[in-house]
């Protein structure tokens, strides 16, 4: 049985997943997935549970075969001592026995291991709020969804890592996108601190901020938009990959971290990187 544990946020939540199409097309077996991160840890919800169709979950004994402790550290060393089917790096030679169990635990975040298999999703019941949203959207000749990311990043640990992304980077990103002619465009800015957005971020073109929706919403609405400027977050990674339109511009940041260079991993070719 292959198992691939998931967790994170959304955008990591799709990485494990498509991670588990991938293995399914590789090895053609069937992949289960493990949600038991969630029961321990209250911060986040299983989203993909909400949207995709047909997810198998592995019995529960086999699971705990794998996840001994709550704390990820403890059960990587217990595993990587007692158990040889607990893989956290992926090996193109590994050679699967179907009588066994492997459990796979990682992000698995790169573009090797997208898989050619669709993601399914089912249809998400739009809020009043949302659906309004969404009009103006699919009413805009030239729409572009703008995703700021803060709250998580601005913590203690986090603000060591991740760099916060500023306006200039925004300006930049727009005027890449409409120098050829500003008629029509209208921005769509999605974020997880709106107020900040609103106050810090002024465009000379007509903008919509996005407030009193969930994240599934913002999600849909930003799969729907042509053009898409990412945050250093894998939120609005998947939703430009993903979305309807695929004649857009999607821009991201070249640096999604003040320490290390990002991987070049999941950079997409056809995308442009600033």
């Amino acid at each position: 049985m292959i198992i691939v544990r998931v967790y994170g946020g959304l955008g990591n939540q799709l990485f494990q997943i498509n991670f588990g199409h991938f293995l399914h097309e590789k090895f053609n077996q069937k992949v289960y997935f493990d949600f038991s991160f969630f029961k321990t840890q209250g911060i986040r919800k299983p989203l993909v549970k909400s949207i995709l169709i047909d997810i198998n979950q592995p019995p529960k004994h086999i699971t705990k075969s794998f996840i001994k402790f709550k704390s990820f550290r403890l059960n990587q060393l217990y595993n990587k001592v007692f158990s040889k089917n607990y893989i956290t790096e992926f090996d193109q030679k590994i050679q699967i026995d179907e009588k066994q169990n492997y459990f796979f635990d990682g992000y698995w975040q790169d573009q090797s291991y997208l898989s050619k298999d669709n993601i399914q999703f089912q249809k998400v019941k739009f809020s009043k709020v949302a659906k309004d949203y969404l009009d103006q959207i699919q009413q805009s000749k030239n729409s572009i969804s703008i995703h700021i990311r803060r709250t998580d990043y601005l913590t203690k640990k986090n603000i060591k890592i991740f760099k916060i992304l500023d306006q200039d980077y925004y300006l930049s990103a727009i005027n890449l996108i409409t120098k050829e002619c500003k008629k029509d465009y209208k921005i769509f800015v999605f974020s997880d601190d709106i107020k900040w957005a609103e106050t810090n971020l002024k465009f000379d073109l007509e903008t919509t901020y996005i407030q009193n929706t969930d994240e599934l919403e913002d999600f849909n609405l930003m799969m729907n938009c042509q053009h898409n400027i990412l945050a250093n977050s894998t939120f609005s990674w998947w939703a430009a990959y993903l979305k309807k339109n695929k004649n857009g511009q999607i821009i991201g940041p070249k640096t999604w971290y003040k320490n290390q260079s990002f991987e070049k991993n999941i950079k997409l070719k056809n995308w442009t990187w600033i």
